[in-house]
């Protein structure tokens, strides 16, 4: 329903034959919606393009699945967000966004994120 904030993801592990290990976990993100995933490579969370309860507009977000509650914004204040991309290595996203006369294309470091997301 629209103004209720919440999102159920249903995570699955799976071995190297591709069988399932366990029953999915059950991951809520505070957001109206999400779209758009990246797997960060070691499985521990993903981005996404996210309607967040404090944002105006989408943005794309930073979810760990050890604290799926607290998603780090990894855009700035771009009014709004077309595409994003994460490197092989996880460490890097790279984002589009729309501006007044054309758009921009930014790439942040995550782990400069979170380490910025983590200072009082």
């Amino acid at each position: 329903a629209p103004g209720i904030m919440g999102e159920e993801l249903l995570v699955y592990q799976f071995d190297a034959a591709g069988r399932s290990e366990g029953a999915p976990r059950r991951i809520s993100l505070p957001v109206s919606y999400e779209y758009d995933m990246n797997w960060l490579p070691d499985g521990s969370g993903l981005t996404a393009i996210a309607q967040l309860p404090d944002r105006p507009w989408p943005v794309v977000a930073l979810f760990r699945f050890a604290d799926p509650a607290h998603p780090v914004v990894v855009t700035g204040d771009d009014p709004e967000v077309w595409e994003h991309i994460m490197s092989p290595d996880g460490k890097l996203e790279a984002y589009s966004s729309m501006e007044e006369h054309g758009g921009s294309t930014w790439l942040v470091d995550l782990d400069a994120a979170l380490a910025a997301a983590r200072r009082p």
